[in-house]
């Protein structure tokens, strides 16, 4: 396989900008209560099919976390601000945005009202679509 074909496997945008629009296929047909409903079930799905973990000791589930090892942050790298606070370096969502605006134009505003509905249901904290996804996914894994 070329290198040019083994990258576009690995790395292809394509799929980026399907999963942003296929998200917003969905609200054009439920709306915004019915796309967050979908994504907060999408997500929780995800969480509860890896599988349990057990760590002895805090200090191990802290290394597991930083190495990726744990379902928390199996998608997304972490760093630890202090032992009982870790943070994310970089949303994993961040290649799809920049290619989704790179290709299509301006994020759709549904993402932002979706992200506006989830805020006012659930908790503040989504800017947008991707964010219901990513805080559904770490509170579902915790």
């Amino acid at each position: 396989m070329s290198d040019r074909r083994k990258f576009l496997i690995d790395d292809n945008p394509f799929v980026d900008v399907a999963a942003c629009l296929f998200l917003e296929d969905i609200a054009d047909k439920q709306g915004a209560s019915g796309m967050n409903n979908y994504l907060v079930s999408l997500a929780t799905s995800l969480a509860k099919s890896m599988p349990e973990e057990e760590y002895r000791t805090w200090d191990q589930f802290l290394d597991s976390l930083v190495k990726g090892e744990s379902i928390i942050s199996a998608f997304e790298d972490v760093i630890t601000i202090t032992p009982h606070c870790a943070v994310t370096t970089k949303c994993p969502f961040t290649k799809g945005w920049q290619e989704y605006t790179k290709r299509i134009g301006t994020f759709s505003k549904i993402h932002a009202d979706v992200a506006e509905y989830y805020n006012s249901v659930y908790k503040p904290g989504a800017i947008n679509s991707m964010c219901i996804i990513h805080q559904t996914f770490r509170n579902a894994a915790a």
